[in-house]
């Protein structure tokens, strides 16, 4: 991929991040009962911690040589409350489904 050709594709991701971390949550919602079930507050957190994970993918792609930690940025967002709330397994199954929203949606977004 050309750097053009990235930065395009950069571009692209990052102002469909919101869009993105939309889809995500809707799939949750019509994937996963005990979601749906959950408080609103702890479904929020959920969406910006959803948003965060896109937003860190994007500017890895922006500059994959530059090391990141991916995982205070992403998981840091949420607060303690929310990792009481939420089991090992029920983290794994969120962040499954934010990366099949993201990887379906992946070649639209890339630049031609």
């Amino acid at each position: 991929m050309s750097k053009r050709s990235r930065e395009a594709t950069w571009r692209r991701l990052h102002r469909a991040t919101g869009t993105l971390a939309g889809a995500a949550i809707a799939r949750m919602e019509e994937k996963l009962p005990w979601y749906r079930k959950m408080p609103a507050e702890q479904r929020s957190w959920v969406g910006l911690v959803a948003q965060a994970g896109i937003a860190a993918f994007t500017e890895w792609f922006r500059d994959p040589a530059s090391p990141r930690a991916i995982s205070a940025d992403v998981f840091g967002t949420a607060p303690r409350e929310l990792a009481r709330a939420v089991s090992l397994r029920q983290t794994v199954e969120l962040v499954r489904i934010t990366i099949e929203v993201v990887e379906e949606r992946i070649n639209e977004l890339a630049a031609p």
